[in-house]
């Protein structure tokens, strides 16, 4: 994974996965500083991140967790990625939301994490 900082000060980067894709990715700029660096690296590995969170008072889980969406494979490649890479992985669960009081939505991946991350 490259980060490159482009003109208008966003910080983006390549996957470096594929040498011939040179797309540049944005990261939002309102990631907790705490859940960044596994968002990145999770989001290099092709998963689909769409809600982090670095956990702890005051903020909406209690452990830091990052939820992403994908098949089967999805979460079990989201638990490879974060072993390879030395993540302190806590959990991996897949997960229903109930919108609306009665909805159900889902399922999605959510990978939570012992500490948070630098």
């Amino acid at each position: 994974m490259t980060e490159t900082v482009v003109p208008d000060g966003t910080l983006k980067f390549r996957s470096g996965l594929d040498p011939n894709d040179q797309t540049l990715y944005a990261f939002p700029s309102s990631l907790d500083p705490g859940i960044v660096r596994a968002v990145q690296i999770l989001r290099a590995g092709g998963i689909d991140t769409f809600e982090s969170c670095e956990g702890g008072p005051g903020h909406c889980y209690p452990e830091p967790t990052i939820r992403f969406s994908g098949t089967i494979a999805a979460g079990w490649h989201a638990v490879g990625i974060c072993f390879d890479n030395g993540l302190p992985i806590l959990a991996l669960r897949r997960i229903w939301t109930i919108e609306d009081g009665h909805v159900p939505a889902g399922p999605y991946w959510e990978v939570t994490f012992r500490t948070k991350l630098d």
